[in-house]
């Protein structure tokens, strides 16, 4: 799904919730927030320091557009968004994107929005940064397609995966 960056509406943060940049002193917050909001995601499994380090924070990476929310009240983390950019996309279509690889919201903060401030705070930034657009991937049988969408998120392309149940 896709989302130009431009004429942005301002998202409010929930009461009693904050949202912090990645830096590397949080880190291990945010590959935690991503274990608690996935863990009863299809196909996902908890995610290891390393495996995190090598697949999200390579490269790739972009710090200045990473979020986690916290409960204000205790420092809990209630939801991550992780963004990721690939120059050679850029160089081959001349547009800036900002993939949105992480978004999730842990379980006991669900119902209020979590993922809908991460992402109207992620798109400013990205658009604040000088990306063209931002994107990311749902899994349309889940829950978010209908959160990514109010958030103002396209379809863009779609796959078709099977898995063979035994």
């Amino acid at each position: 799904m896709e989302h130009p960056l431009s004429d942005l509406q301002p998202v409010a943060i929930p009461d009693g919730l904050l949202i912090e940049p990645w830096s590397p002193d949080g880190d291990d917050d945010f590959r935690l927030a991503r274990n608690a909001s996935y863990q009863d995601y299809w196909g996902a499994a908890p995610m290891p320091a390393d495996h995190w380090q090598n697949k999200i924070t390579n490269q790739t990476f972009q710090p200045e557009v990473g979020f986690l929310v916290r409960d204000a009240a205790n420092g809990a983390p209630a939801g991550v968004l992780v963004t990721v950019h690939w120059e050679a996309d850029t160089a081959a279509t001349g547009i800036r994107n900002a993939h949105f690889m992480v978004v999730g919201t842990v379980p006991e903060y669900r119902k209020r929005g979590v993922a809908s401030a991460l992402l109207g705070h992620a798109l400013q930034a990205a658009a604040e940064q000088g990306y063209d657009d931002a994107s990311l991937s749902v899994e349309s049988a889940g829950r978010t397609p209908s959160i990514v969408a109010k958030a103002g998120f396209t379809p863009k392309m779609r796959y078709v995966r099977w898995a063979l149940n035994v």
